[in-house]
């Protein structure tokens, strides 16, 4: 009788941290939430997850569900964030294994 061997599926990833603009207010930030989402996220098929927040940053870690993310998603979301006013600083981590993606993840954490 053949045993299967369960896989263990790794996901390549990356974090995103945002630190938004003095002054921004809550409409601003929704509204850059929503172009985040739609744009560089759901144009690229990413999805995140949060992963911690300070005082005025906002941090995720974004990955392809049932794929790795690539250089290429890196580069699109740094030249998104490059291109915000609203975005005072920004840092986008290298690639890296995030072992498997959780559950329940959804890009509205």
């Amino acid at each position: 009788m053949d045993q299967l061997t369960p896989t263990t599926r790794t996901t390549l990833g990356f974090s995103i941290r945002f630190q938004l603009a003095a002054g921004l207010g809550e409409d601003g930030a929704l509204e850059l939430w929503d172009d985040f989402v739609a744009g560089p996220l759901g144009g690229r098929g990413l999805t995140c997850h949060a992963a911690g927040e300070q005082t005025n940053d906002l941090a995720r870690l974004l990955y392809r569900p049932n794929a790795n993310a690539t250089e290429d998603d890196r580069r699109a979301v740094r030249e998104w964030a490059r291109r915000r006013g609203e975005i005072a600083n920004y840092d986008i981590g290298p690639l890296t294994n995030l072992g498997s993606p959780p559950p329940n993840a959804s890009i509205t954490s």
